[in-house]
């Protein structure tokens, strides 16, 4: 990689107060304690105080000295002015002269033990952390740059030059690169080295092995399967995928295949020859697992479209016996009515019956008596067995081709699986001697034969659809695969555990012991329970109703704010003051602020000759974000806007990982703004899901009638903090349960976000998700609707908690809670340590799940963190309000989503999971580009009409909201250029009128 690799604007900010520090930044850094007084004390001065002071803060916040005092941000000097009781100074670098901020500073390094990197032991410490933080944690050189930054100042160690830090940086991320290359090649040999070569070399076709390994199966059928299959096989046939990697961190090794997977062919033959083999050993390792991956979701879509086909096909039928049922009753009903007539004598009877209703006649309507009389479920597996034809296409290969693991419960699962594995591919109407000891009893009409034998296509059948049940509970898992494989086998080991128990309970701050756990949650909702009774009373928007089944809170629904019509009367007024713009144009200019485009790197590490790549990766994004073709924005006569220009930008530079670390830059920038600080702290944020339609074949989608209609579609689930920014987001195919991927996100992103508390909807909350998120140290905070079929929970069966006695009548067994208190501590702790993510190990413990210990103790633990989380609810109409705010946000989030999102009517049309994942990511960086343009300029927009007389209130002004796009030119012509006139320092002029000064 190049040794230099900040941008200018990141060269320019290191070291350096931002603009605007939040408020609460500038409360901790100007904070003055004793120590600082008696070092001030003993200064002669106001100038030599205020100068001293500033020294030290900004010592604090960037690690570094000012070069003159004017370069600390003029808020800074009131505040430390205000805290140190002495009037300002106009020229402090007058007055605070060169020689004396020369000796302050070195009283100050001595005083409050800071430390140099010319230090050989420091600096030695320091390079090990870094070595280790790279090579355990994320190896891009951008983060591991501020890593660096923030671990100096947090030790107390002066800051480098910036050249000298961004080299060290360079050269430790070329070492770990150069370890793992060097760990990976000590594991080939000879025949493997050879086998790697070959898969750059052009065949007769002038297709290179390497560009046929990157196909992916579309065609939901078991065609489609059968080429997933041949994409393993392919990966197979190359012995390097099984390669024991444990010697490289997981991380490394996906970051690494990444880069493989989308480095052209002739970039990767340019790489050094050591460098070359480890990137295709992780490109295949990781490559044959989400091939597995594809090929176990495209069978469990398949065994579900089967299974949903045979449904709808046995309800037409029943409705269809239904009809032909009274007829078929009637017969019976005329030859019984003979039957009981005792005028006919007992020898004719036979032949009057069937004089007057045929023989024929009544065995059809006793057939369809009997066929009318069986269950649904009979007549499902019935026309699953007739699709036997297309499972035994692919089933014995795909049991050969796959390796699947059993818990202890799935054994004999596992032995059915093997032994149909084994049969010969010739088709036999029968099996001899099948292990049917896992036969489910709804099975056993269709693969019993009457004569003892076994039905082959039903035998066939039934392996197919029961184990997908296993497959879903990972009672069968398969090791080869990342989202089929066990989760509870990534947790930290049981060997390791007891060395590990303390240092985790202390960072998660958790007991390490059951009984004092169950005691901490016993003693925190009864005090609730008794606070919020004692309260009730009183509350006007609350009462406790009963009806015939059980008593209930009934809570109202929020009344209107007075302030709500003059808030959006100054909406109104903002909106119309905020400048014209056209979409490029304003990308353009957030890039001048924040050096937004410069996160955006070759895959290759190599710098572009391209003096104007800003507006090409401008152009990609714009048309990512909006859903446009790229050649809606090509220019063939301009080099940068050339068709064929834009596709390579796409290809090269616009990855989930460029996208991640650009959004970075922009949500730190949000939250630097003094407006953000109105619209909040942000340790709160919202997530909830967008829709898609998907109109082309992708595994990545679902069916859902009531959000896509007829076709498939996908979820997008983004992330909002209450200063606006969108700081991360899933893609989830189809409709799955929100709460499954809710966590996910909270320990996931790559940004400055820290937020403790989530809003949610309905759909992200469960018992399971509360508990995790109280063990995780967050707090959940979702809206339940609706309020009235909410539990609430009581732990002490004879407490008196007054009108909620009645309510909260439903007890939490704390039992399994104390005894599996060490194994949902190792599961958080797993869960911290990102050996595992939230939700695989939700999937798992899910209904059936074979872990019934720990989700029975999970389970228990989040109804007595929902009972709080509803408690509170009921009894602070501020929580509620809240948390109805932060969801409104998301929805407007949404609706400016779809304005941007317009082009090929709002449809997604990215066939794979990453396409889906960089065109939304592309989304979620347009949404925060404008958010942070409309938020500076609402901003300039308050601070111009305080100027002239016009204060807003706090209040009001914190109202305003950032997701406007009336003034956004979003459609027509694209112009990527800005006005010459405009210096970066300078803002467009605002529309207001005349009287608006």
């Amino acid at each position: 990689m190049p040794v230099t690799f900040l941008s200018p604007t990141r060269r320019r900010a290191y070291g350096r107060f931002p603009t605007a520090p939040p408020n609460e930044t500038l409360d901790a850094l100007c904070h003055v304690d004793a120590f600082d007084r008696m070092r001030i004390a003993a200064l002669a001065g106001p100038a030599n105080v205020l100068g001293y002071a500033l020294q030290l803060v900004a010592l604090r916040a960037t690690g570094r000295f000012p070069d003159r005092p004017c370069d600390v941000p003029a808020i800074v000097h009131r505040r430390l002015t205000r805290a140190l009781g002495i009037s300002a100074i106009d020229d402090l670098d007058q007055a605070y002269g060169a020689h004396t901020r020369r000796r302050h500073r070195h009283e100050i390094v001595a005083a409050y033990g800071y430390r140099d990197l010319r230090d050989a032991a420091c600096a030695r410490r320091f390079v090990t952390w870094l070595l280790r933080r790279a090579w355990l944690g994320d190896a891009r050189a951008n983060p591991l740059f501020d890593a660096a930054v923030e671990r100096l100042v947090a030790q107390r160690i002066l800051l480098p030059g910036v050249t000298t830090l961004e080299r060290l940086v360079a050269r430790v991320v070329r070492r770990a690169k150069d370890r793992a290359a060097r760990r990976i090649d000590a594991a080939l040999d000879g025949d493997h080295r050879a086998e790697l070569d070959r898969l750059l070399v052009p065949e007769d076709d002038g297709i290179a092995p390497l560009d046929r390994l990157h196909e992916r199966p579309a065609r939901l059928s078991s065609t489609g399967i059968g080429h997933a299959l041949d994409i393993i096989d392919r990966i197979q046939a190359v012995a390097c995928h099984d390669l024991d990697l444990s010697a490289v961190p997981a991380r490394r090794v996906l970051r690494l295949a990444q880069r493989t997977a989308i480095l052209p062919r002739p970039a990767l033959a340019a790489l050094r020859t050591r460098h070359r083999r480890a990137a295709l050993v992780a490109f295949l390792h990781v490559r044959h697992r989400r091939a597995v991956d594809d090929c176990l979701d495209l069978y469990d879509l398949l065994l579900a479209k089967l299974e949903t086909e045979a449904r709808l096909n046995a309800k037409h039928e029943r409705r269809r016996r239904r009809d032909a049922f009274p007829a078929a009753a009637l017969e019976l009903h005329e030859a019984c009515a003979i039957l009981l007539d005792d005028a006919i004598e007992p020898a004719v009877l036979r032949e009057t019956i069937f004089a007057r209703v045929p023989r024929t006649r009544i065995q059809s309507a006793l057939r369809v008596v009997e066929e009318s009389l069986r269950r649904e479920d009979d007549l499902v597996l019935d026309h699953l067995v007739a699709k036997a034809l297309t499972l035994q296409r692919f089933l014995p290969r795909f049991l050969r081709t796959l390796d699947f693991d059993a818990s202890p419960a799935a054994r004999d699962f596992e032995r059915a699986l093997r032994f149909l594995r084994e049969l010969p591919d010739r088709p036999q109407p029968t099996v001899p001697e099948a292990p049917l000891e896992a036969l489910a009893p709804r099975w056993r009409r269709h693969v019993r034969r009457p004569d003892g034998s076994t039905d082959r296509r039903a035998f066939t059948v039934w392996l197919a659809h029961e184990p997908r049940r296993s497959l879903r509970t990972r009672d069968v898992h398969a090791p080869a695969s990342q989202r089929w494989d066990d989760p509870l086998a990534r947790l930290i080991d049981f060997r390791d555990w007891p060395n590990l128990r303390s240092a985790a309970a202390d960072q998660l701050d958790l007991p390490t012991d059951g009984l004092t756990a169950v005691q901490r949650l016993r003693d925190g909702l009864h005090q609730r329970l008794r606070d919020v009774a004692r309260r009730l009373p009183y509350n006007p928007h609350a009462v406790v109703a009963y009806d015939r089944r059980a008593p209930y809170v009934k809570l109202a629904p929020l009344a209107l704010q007075s302030t709500i019509p003059a808030a959006k009367r100054l909406q109104a007024d903002f909106a119309r003051a905020l400048p014209l713009v056209d979409l490029p144009g304003l990308i353009l200019e957030v890039h001048r602020w924040t050096g937004l485009l410069d996160a955006f790197h070759h895959i290759g590490r190599q710098r572009s000759r391209s003096k104007d790549l800003p507006v090409s990766l401008a152009a990609v994004l714009l048309a990512d974000g909006c859903n446009l073709p790229l050649n809606a924005l090509a220019e063939a006569h301009l080099p940068a806007l050339a068709p064929d220009h834009l596709a390579w930008i796409r290809r090269c530079y616009v990855r989930n990982d460029t996208l991640a670390e650009a959004n970075a830059r922009l949500v730190t920038a949000q939250s630097e703004l003094p407006i953000s600080a109105l619209w909040g702290s942000g340790e709160v944020a919202g997530v909830d899901g967008l829709r898609f339609v998907v109109p082309v074949r992708a595994l990545h989608a679902g069916f859902s009638r009531k959000y896509f209609g007829n076709r498939p579609g996908a979820t997008w689930y983004n992330y909002l903090s209450d200063r606006f920014a969108g700081f991360h987001h899933i893609v989830i195919p189809g409709t799955l349960r929100d709460s499954l991927f809710i966590l996910d996100g909270l320990l996931e992103h790559d940004t400055s976000a820290a937020p403790t508390e989530l809003m949610a909807d309905t759909a992200g909350a469960s018992e399971i998700v509360f508990a995790l998120f109280h063990l995780l140290g967050f707090q959940l905070s979702p809206r339940l609707r609706p309020f009235a079929e909410q539990r609430i929970w009581r732990i002490d069966a004879r407490a008196d908690y007054g009108p909620l006695g009645d309510v909260a009548r439903h007890r939490v067994a704390t039992r399994p809670i104390r005894d599996h208190w060490d194994d949902i501590l190792r599961l958080t702790a797993s869960l911290h340590a990102g050996h595992v993510r939230p939700s695989q190990l939700l999937r798992l413990l899910g209904e059936g799940s074979r872990a019934s210990g720990l989700r029975n103790a999970l389970r228990n633990l989040g109804r007595i963190i929902k009972s709080m989380h509803l408690l509170a609810f009921l009894d602070d109409e501020a929580y509620r309000r809240r948390i109805l705010v932060q969801l409104n946000r998301t929805e407007s989030r949404h609706a400016l989503a779809r304005a941007l999102f317009f082009g090929q009517r709002g449809q997604l049309r990215r066939g794979y999971q990453e396409g889906q994942e960089e065109q939304l990511g592309a989304l979620g960086l347009l949404l925060n580009i404008v958010v942070l343009w409309n938020s500076r300029y609402i901003g300039h927009t308050i601070d111009h009409l305080a100027r002239h007389g016009r204060t807003a209130s706090t209040d009001h002004a914190a109202t305003l909201s950032p997701l406007l796009h009336h003034h956004i030119r979003i459609h027509g012509r694209y112009h990527f250029s800005l006005d010459p006139k405009l210096s970066p320092e300078q803002l467009r002029p605002l529309r207001l009128q005349p009287d608006d000064g």
